[in-house]
């Protein structure tokens, strides 16, 4: 045995596997392409994949292969290129890569059901002793050598679906054409047995030869679907039976009594000088006077592949051409080891020097760079790259190139085949579930985000959460997160995509809070707080909100859906409308407080806010100190939240006031004084009702603000420290504002209503002088204590 058979007999196994094909590296350029569009050809196939992948299913530990989910996922493909097949002819590409994905899932059943050992799987096959027949030593191979399994299920692979028999005429009678052109030659001189034309170098008619031709195609086809029972029957029907004796050669020897079976049938079946019936097989398939076809018969069944090469027309016939060899070179080794009662004839065991065959690995690598363009075309083939590297055992490096390519992809593009992008998930899903070790788990991971892309891209909302659930746990939350952050639906459709993300084992809180951040993050926080106040203008409550700014408003409708998550919603909440005013967006903030659900405060909360408050005033740092981390952060939020809302509702009744007081009556033509007028006293009637509301509305915001704790109120660390320098710039900005308008208010119907003249001068002691409890720090800092004072001297100046 010479070291090149050694080889083979680890063409599959861990030598090979060192070694990565040249073609994997470059998994070539027709594998992903750029595309931009909507032309996806994202069909009713991905709904059956994900279908199938929700519904779970055994892989591999089937009684029925079609119970399989491989097989399957086979099915579904196949289905979809019949009907595009006969939809749209003009579908070629499409159908071509359906049909190759079902044939790939073949192929992966057929290695899987090999390489996965099962708990009872322990072959119980006897050991060939030196009394065993032929069978016997073949069957044991198998059983124990997984290298020749593999190598066997490459090529029934390849045989399964290998092209219909070639079309031939039924002929009856043998090369009549030749005997009626014979007749004349004298006795003798002629002769009709198979080989004589080789013999007498007598050509047969050209009749017979076409024929002969035609017979030996039609063969070939047959022995190329591996059904040598068919082809040897055709050869009987043709009255050519010397041909299907010739062929039964391949059987092995087999004799019940020595292999200790029990059968049927006679004791003994099979040929037993196989060894000799393969050396005569060799040299048909070198004789060059020999038809193509026949010779290429013969190099199959005697294992020789340039015999064989002539007549392949496809890459998959040359990759079977080449896995026939490779299982009868590593049979022969087998057989080999067990030594034979009769010594081999010299006469007629002498071999030539072996053929040079290339490996496996090195067999892709040059079928990729075959002269030919249509073979070289053929195997760069995204599914045809797939199934080598399959076979090759090399899903981590087939991996690795996927994830690099698509990580090369131009952003927001996807690729143009997500037929093969389907494929490599599903690959990886079906690899995890019958756990096949798989190293290069983050590019696997990458794949299956790049799909979830494409599906969103493709708008198949539907099935996202399928794939996101397919994720390590560490990745689900972000990857779902970002799918809804970036949904522009309808409240009840979101709580849909909710519910799907429970059932396929996404933990939903932290996803939903996430997706919160998401947006916030793409929103207003992109914008860095302002530095002091002066640099903010209070927006007008009628300003409009921007379908930008409402899905930032909407956004909270994530945490709001479940009950358990109101304290999170609190704290969102608030967060957001802290940033909004910062930037003094007020209308926003009335927005975002108008789309909450009534009772979003919980009595709890105020309680524990007052029973804070109660401990603070009497300094009980124990009671204090026993307050939980969330117990402060509820009670300071629900405090917060009522001062927004009030901040909010003093500036609506502002704009009302101002309407009100613009609704002043004017002096008629015919009428009297306008101070008669019953219009002027109903108006003056309820302008003072009005301006005394407005005055206690704003009065209790500006005690609101003060209730808000200048702390970080329960929050730790960057965030708490994030609210602290918020409320500061908001009491700044706020309560500055708000006694200025309170200033505005009074001033201005110091006409009107008895005593606000004197109050308008008060607010000085009151909210500005450089008091423990005023807003004098706010005054200063804001700069807008000139505006105030001027103001507050024209008062006293009329007081006087």
């Amino acid at each position: 045995m010479d070291e090149h058979d050694t080889h083979l007999i680890v063409a599959n196994g861990n030598s090979t596997s060192m070694r990565e094909p040249a073609f994997a590296l470059q998994l070539m350029h027709p594998l992903l392409i750029d595309c931009v569009g909507e032309h996806y050809h994202i069909t009713q196939e991905f709904d059956e994949y994900a279908r199938l992948v929700s519904e779970g299913g055994s892989v591999l530990d089937v009684a029925d292969v079609s119970e399989s989910q491989l097989y399957k996922f086979g099915q579904v493909s196949e289905n979809w290129a019949a009907q595009l097949e006969a939809a749209d002819q003009s579908e070629a590409t499409a159908v071509e890569a359906l049909r190759l994905e079902a044939r790939t899932w073949d192929l992966l059943f057929r290695l899987l059901d090999i390489r996965i050992e099962a708990e009872d799987d322990i072959s119980d096959a006897a050991v060939p002793s030196v009394y065993s027949s032929d069978q016997a030593i073949v069957l044991a191979a198998i059983k124990k050598d997984k290298n020749l399994a593999e190598l066997m299920a490459v090529k029934e692979w390849l045989e399964v679906f290998a092209p219909d028999p070639a079309p031939v005429e039924n002929r009856k009678g043998y090369r009549i054409f030749t005997q009626k052109s014979l007749r004349s030659k004298p006795a003798g001189s002629v002769a009709m047995d198979p080989d004589a034309p080789i013999r007498t170098k007598i050509q047969l008619h050209q009749d017979d030869a076409n024929y002969e031709h035609a017979l030996h195609r039609a063969l070939f086809s047959y022995l190329r679907r591996g059904d040598l029972q068919s082809m040897a029957q055709f050869c009987r029907d043709v009255d050519e039976p010397w041909k299907a004796a010739s062929l039964q050669g391949a059987a092995y020897f087999r004799d019940s009594l020595v292999d200790g079976e029990k059968y049927d049938d006679e004791g003994t079946s099979g040929n037993i000088n196989r060894d000799l019936w393969k050396l005569t097989c060799l040299e048909i398939a070198k004789e060059p006077s020999f038809d193509s076809y026949e010779r290429a018969i013969y190099g199959v069944l005697g294992g020789n592949v340039s015999s064989v090469t002539p007549v392949c027309q496809t890459w998959e016939d040359l990759v079977w051409n080449h896995y026939s060899y490779y299982v009868e070179t590593v049979l022969d080794q087998h057989l080999s080891t067990v030594p034979h009662l009769t010594k081999a004839n010299n006469e007629y065991s002498k071999e030539d020097v072996p053929e040079s065959v290339p490996l496996p690995n090195e067999l892709f690598d040059r079928l990729n760079n075959h002269e030919s363009n249509e073979i070289r075309a053929a195997a760069q083939n995204p599914f045809r790259i797939i199934q080598a590297m399959l076979i090759l055992n090399l899903v981590d490096p087939l991996l690795m190139s996927v994830h690099t390519q698509l990580a090369q992809q131009s952003h927001g593009n996807i690729p143009q085949l997500p037929t093969f992008l389907r494929f490599m998930v599903h690959l990886i899903l079906t690899l995890r579930s019958v756990l096949y070790p798989i190293q290069a788990k983050d590019s696997a991971d990458f794949i299956i985000k790049t799909y979830i892309d494409l599906l969103i891209a493709a708008r198949k909302f539907s099935i996202v959460a399928i794939y996101v659930g397919q994720l390590p746990s560490t990745l689900q939350i972000e990857c779902y997160a970002q799918f809804l952050e970036g949904l522009a639906v309808d409240k009840e459709t979101r709580y849909e995509y909710i519910l799907q993300g429970k059932e396929c084992g996404i933990d939903m809180q932290t996803t939903c809070r996430r997706a919160v951040e998401l947006t916030f993050e793409t929103g207003i926080f992109q914008h860095p707080v302002p530095c002091k106040a002066a640099d903010v203008f209070v927006s007008n409550m009628d300003d409009e909100v921007s379908d930008a700014v409402y899905k930032q408003v909407r956004a909270l409708e994530w945490v709001l859906f479940d009950p358990l998550q109101k304290g999170e919603a609190l704290g969102q909440c608030n967060r957001l409308v802290r940033r909004f005013l910062v930037h003094g967006q007020v209308h926003i903030v009335r927005e975002i407080l108008s789309t909450l659900p009534e009772g979003f405060i919980e009595k709890k909360w105020l309680k524990s806010a007052m029973k804070e408050a109660t401990l603070a005033e009497a300094r009980d740092i124990a009671g204090l100190e026993g307050l939980t981390p969330m117990t402060r952060r509820l009670a300071a939020g629900a405090v917060e939240f009522l001062c927004y809302t009030s901040l909010v509702k003093s500036f609506e009744g502002l704009v009302k006031w101002n309407e009100f007081l613009g609704m002043k009556p004017l002096r008629g033509v015919n009428e009297g004084d306008a101070l008669d007028s019953f219009q002027y006293r109903d108006w003056l009637k309820v302008m003072q009702e009005g301006t005394k509301s407005t005055v206690e509305q704003l009065r209790g915001c500006l005690s609101d603000i003060h209730q808000i704790s200048l702390g970080q109120g329960g929050f730790l660390g960057v965030e708490g420290k994030e609210r602290a320098a918020e409320i500061s710039l908001i009491r700044e900005i706020y309560a500055t504002e708000i006694v200025l308008r309170l200033q505005h208010v009074l001033f201005e119907t110091r006409d009107y209503v008895d005593g606000n003249l004197k109050d308008c001068i008060k607010l000085f002691v009151e909210f500005v002088d450089d008091q423990k409890d005023s807003f004098h720090r706010e005054f200063v800092q804001s700069g807008k204590i000139v505006f105030f004072m001027q103001k507050h001297n024209q008062a006293v100046a009329l007081e006087a």
